[in-house]
């Protein structure tokens, strides 16, 4: 056989296989696609998986750094005078922890920023309104963080101790009772701080709900301070009148016209 007439056959085998083709595709389509998207899987899997570990590390990233700032930022309103400083990336850190992928670093972020918004509230010079309502938005980031942190034991207690706070703060100790028992009760966070510290704001919750009546008792001591200055006034009347008397009986008797009027009416 000739090169010509091998040439002549594989034409004529590629043509019957391109007419062959479109009724071999219908026949094994769910085939060649699963095939295919296995291939494609295989091929892309490594760069995908390269361009989320990089994203999660810069997500990671961003808010390890706005956490930073936070925290600085705390501390300047700390040392402040009259409230002026105020921590000002709450709200950046906060748009992070809602747009995250990563769902625990998302709740870690929304907790740092009520947590920020409970300092905020602190150490700045707030009315009760607005003391209200920021810790009603705190409480909100902790809810919301608690949503994210799903299973996770940390990021869940850190939230609910959080709530616990800030029910705490606005004086609604039933709830933060509540809360803390919660927490203290889970075995779910057993093998995180936050029983311990739940424990600690139960054992001291009957001293901050205990009201003290200092004015009364400064009253108190007040008149009993006017009544014995009363006292002392009259016994120190008493004592100068004596003296006076005193005095005067001294003056009689040392008084020699006297002693000599007196001799004198006895002679006569």
């Amino acid at each position: 056989m000739d090169s010509e007439h091998r040439h002549e056959l594989r034409e004529n085998e590629l043509a019957k296989f391109l007419k062959n083709l479109p009724d071999y595709i219908r026949e094994h389509w769910a085939a060649i696609v699963g095939w295919a998207c296995i291939i494609a899987a295989i091929l892309l899997w490594s760069p995908i998986r390269e361009w989320r570990a990089s994203k999660q590390y810069q997500q990671m990233s961003e808010v390890t750094d706005v956490i930073k700032r936070v925290e600085q930022e705390k501390g300047t309103a700390a040392m402040a005078e009259d409230g002026e400083a105020a921590i000002m990336s709450v709200g950046e850190l906060e748009e992070l922890g809602r747009s995250t992928d990563n769902a625990k670093l998302g709740a870690l972020a929304l907790c740092k920023s009520a947590e920020a918004l409970r300092a905020d509230v602190h150490y700045g010079d707030l009315s009760r309104e607005e003391v209200l309502e920021e810790t009603a938005r705190a409480k909100k980031l902790y809810e919301d963080a608690l949503k994210r942190a799903k299973d996770d034991p940390v990021m869940t207690g850190m939230a609910k101790f959080g709530i616990g706070l800030c029910a705490e703060e606005v004086g609604n100790y039933e709830e933060a009772e509540q809360v803390y028992n919660e927490i203290v009760s889970n075995e779910e966070f057993a093998a995180t701080v936050y029983p311990r510290q739940a424990e600690m704001r139960l054992m001291f919750m009957q001293d901050y709900k205990t009201e003290f009546t200092f004015e009364e008792v400064v009253e108190e001591e007040a008149a009993e301070e006017d009544g014995a200055a009363v006292e002392g006034a009259e016994q120190g009347s008493v004592f100068e009148e004596a003296a006076s008397e005193g005095e005067a009986l001294e003056q009689v008797e040392v008084d020699p016209s006297v002693e000599t009027e007196g001799v004198e009416a006895e002679s006569k």
